[in-house]
């Protein structure tokens, strides 16, 4: 089953654009890849030779950045280029999703390039990928905060962020001896949004090639039709967002899901413990690798398969975990936020970036011998934090956690999206059909109510109601846990 992407009939300046972007298309997976073959290698690079290269491309961008931004030209103004080192990068002023988009024009390094052509680009692209002045990708995102962000990407820097993520699917194809068809190469599936503005679908799109062919399943979709279609397509690779990959694998249970990939990949939310385990136990000769990316940055890290957790693209991005006040933690420990400095993007510059990712730093080195560092598999973002007014004035912040434990421990739910409100949570769920099963509501509404209690949320209230689907309207992605201030949040829940 294809998904159609076009109407039947196109208007003569379309078709006109479709057949340009088609041969530059063709052109960019030419020459990406000798691209994904050297990020590839990277992978195997010692601690010292990748601290080399980032100081390498470190220096590069801020010589760049000083010379063609007028924003990081000021910003940057007292800084020497050639004499720039990591350690010194801490030095340097961080900036924010605000900052980027109120002085867009003036980060940007090409002065053809404005915010408002590439929102004029961006309203018009729909589920069709297209190049920007045939030679740029843009891509936009609301992000955890609902804060929209739009982030533009040059010829070199597009296929960076292409082979940062695809050198782990080859690694691993390699490794398990999996060779493409003669018929069609490797058949990929993805069930995820079906936007050009996501850069994953686009990426997708744009390096479409005779060896790796994806079919692309929007999560908009009923989910028959997204089984009818995969059963169709007999993907070797199943990648998606962890919560429709947990739907799946119950369709598969039950039989209705008849394909047996060899690799799964979690693309775009956090894959908990919970759904590992469901995964592993339906679909059990198909590794799980967990995919940590964003638009500011492609690949921030993936998991080898080898060991736990994911290792962070210590080739091409220079990523800080902090503590609240900025400062470096320790092994173990959980950043408050990191900050990113994206060294490919050279069109949009992103020099110590603030991203609102708690990631915990693992010190154990991975059988699999990278020296790439490695992060725990993420547990959320302190955006879907929680916060309470307790009985003495205060606030009383509950992590996405408490209802983790509690809500993924009940074999009924499949999955759930909790929306806060005053005074506790509603808690919408997608019952397991297995009649053993079945949820006490008020039970686990109980459960959940003492763990509110236990950190101190004043007589907590929580109401658990089963439903047929749950709200994605977050750009096809699905918001878990929706505080009182998201954007997502529902009308009729009021403040406190």
């Amino acid at each position: 089953m294809t998904i159609p992407s076009s109407p039947d009939v196109v208007p003569p300046e379309q078709g006109a654009r479709n057949t340009r972007d088609q041969a530059l298309r063709e052109r960019h997976c030419a020459a990406a890849q000798p691209v994904v073959a050297a990020a590839f290698e990277r992978l195997r690079w010692p601690a010292a030779r990748l601290r080399e290269e980032r100081e390498r491309r470190l220096r590069a961008l801020v010589a760049h950045a000083r010379q063609h931004s007028p924003w990081h030209a000021a910003r940057l103004a007292r800084i020497d280029p050639t004499r720039l080192t990591e350690a010194g990068l801490r030095d340097l002023p961080t900036m924010t999703k605000h900052d980027l988009m109120t002085n867009f024009d003036e980060i940007a390094t090409d002065r053809r390039l404005t915010l408002q052509l590439a929102n004029r680009h961006l309203a018009g692209l729909g589920d069709r990928d297209s190049y920007l002045l045939d030679a740029w990708h843009a891509v936009a995102t609301s992000g955890a905060t609902g804060r929209r962000g739009v982030f533009v990407y040059d010829w070199d820097g597009w296929m960076e962020c292409y082979a940062t993520v695809q050198r782990y699917a080859l690694a691993y194809a390699l490794a398990a001896g999996m060779t493409p068809s003669p018929q069609g190469g490797f058949a990929i599936a993805q069930v995820a949004a079906n936007q050009a503005t996501h850069m994953t679908y686009a990426l997708t799109e744009t390096f479409k090639s005779p060896q790796f062919r994806f079919h692309q399943f929007p999560v908009t979709l009923p989910l028959a039709h997204i089984v009818d279609g995969l059963n169709a397509a007999r993907p070797l690779v199943l990648q998606g967002y962890p919560s429709m990959l947990g739907l799946l694998a119950q369709e598969a249970a039950a039989g209705r899901l008849t394909i047996a990939p060899r690799l799964l990949i979690g693309i775009g939310e956090p894959l908990y413990e919970s759904t590992r385990e469901r995964l592993a136990s339906v679909f059990p000769d198909a590794p799980v690798q967990n995919w940590w990316g964003c638009s500011e940055t492609s690949g921030l890290a993936m998991s080898c398969g080898a060991g736990p957790g994911m290792h962070l693209s210590d080739d091409t991005l220079i990523v800080e975990l902090v503590d609240e006040k900025g400062a470096p933690i320790a092994p173990s420990q959980t950043a408050a936020k990191i900050f990113v400095t994206n060294l490919f993007n050279r069109l949009t510059p992103l020099i110590r970036y603030e991203l609102s990712d708690q990631p915990t730093l693992l010190d154990e080195p991975c059988p699999c011998g990278s020296a790439h560092r490695r992060v725990a598999d993420l547990q959320g973002r302190h955006e879907e934090n929680f916060v309470y007014d307790d009985v003495r004035g205060g606030q009383v912040i509950v992590h996405p956690k408490v209802f983790t434990s509690v809500l993924f421990s009940e074999a009924g739910i499949l999955d759930y999206q909790v929306w806060q409100t005053a005074r506790g949570a509603e808690i919408d769920f997608l019952p397991s059909e297995a009649q053993a099963d079945a949820v006490d509501v008020t039970a686990a509404g109980k459960r959940v109510a003492r763990a509110l209690a236990a950190l101190g949320v004043p007589a907590p209230e929580v109401v658990l109601k089963p439903c047929g689907e749950l709200d994605r309207r977050h750009g096809g992605k699905l918001v878990r846990h929706v505080p009182l201030d998201h954007p997502s949040a529902r009308p009729h829940i009021e403040f406190s």
